[in-house]
């Protein structure tokens, strides 16, 4: 008696919470508002809404504004002032540690590395 008045108090809990499934979007919408036309696939990389198609279909629509840093940003180090971070790219491409002034959300110095692994820093006076 006690395992069926569980049960019922459960399914009770469960429509009253109105648990369902999120809504998933069909591909053929989502194909549709990444402006992609009938009969053409949608590649993962960034679409014409500004949204970023992954691999698995799953969406992410970033807030605000982004900065280009290459294919692998591996650390980031914030200068004492808090206007600009060092960010020290380890990819595939020519590694490299770039300036990023953050209130213009812009690169304003690249420096090449020959080879780069994971420690970057600022000194404690700048």
């Amino acid at each position: 008696m006690r395992k069926i008045l569980r049960t019922i108090v459960l399914l009770a809990l469960l429509g009253a919470t109105g648990c369902r499934q999120p809504a998933i979007q069909a591909p053929s919408a989502r194909a549709a508002a990444a402006g992609a036309t009938a009969g053409q696939p949608v590649l993962p990389g960034k679409q014409s809404d500004g949204s970023v198609l992954l691999p698995n279909q799953w969406s992410l629509r970033p807030v605000g504004k982004q900065v280009e840093l290459g294919d692998f940003p591996i650390n980031v180090a914030v200068h004492p002032g808090g206007k600009y971070v060092a960010v020290l790219h380890s990819g595939y491409s020519t590694q490299q540690i770039l300036v990023v002034d953050v209130p213009a959300a812009a690169v304003v110095s690249r420096t090449d590395l020959h080879e780069a692994f994971y420690g970057v820093e600022f000194s404690a006076d700048g």
